[in-house]
């Protein structure tokens, strides 16, 4: 409850996630706009090799940098809480268990904003065969797992 009063008081912070991840969005958008659109010509060598080496770059890029963000977010942030939770638990206000669920749960609820954002952004310049709400869904939903996979992660690395 702490953390996420913290989002509301200041809504710089969560201006600033909403801020980079459109800045990332758009910049991926650059690099690898309509690669869904690309088709893989066995004909033309080099065609071929560029098209997979776009295909491999942008799954990377996205995947790696949506985790990275989410996960050291995490890592940066506990040495903020850690006086917190030591103050509160000493006067016995709640457990352990308790603070650190809190906790995991407020940061993964704001920031699987990033994963979202960058993956909607690019969906439908990706110049994909089926642009379907279906997969628009499922590729949201990776996001979302990727950020909860890096949160925790994150969130029991710290």
């Amino acid at each position: 409850m702490r953390g996420t009063l913290i989002f509301f008081r200041s809504p710089r912070v969560f201006l600033s996630l909403i801020g980079i991840s459109v800045y990332v969005g758009f910049l991926l958008l650059s690099i690898y706009s309509g690669v869904g659109g690309q088709t893989i010509d066995f004909f033309n060598q080099a065609k071929t090799q560029r098209t997979i080496s776009n295909w491999i770059g942008l799954s990377l890029y996205l995947n790696l940098d949506s985790f990275a963000a989410c996960f050291f977010s995490n890592v940066i942030c506990m040495n903020l809480f850690l006086p917190v939770f030591k103050r509160e638990f000493n006067s016995g206000l709640y457990t352990a268990r308790s603070f650190y669920f809190s906790n995991w749960l407020m940061k993964v609820t704001f920031l699987t904003f990033y994963p979202l954002m960058i993956f909607g952004i690019l969906f439908y310049f990706l110049d994909l065969a089926d642009s379907s709400t279906e997969n628009l869904l499922n590729f949201m939903l990776l996001g979302s797992a990727l950020a909860i996979n890096a949160c925790s992660l994150g969130h029991m690395w710290a």
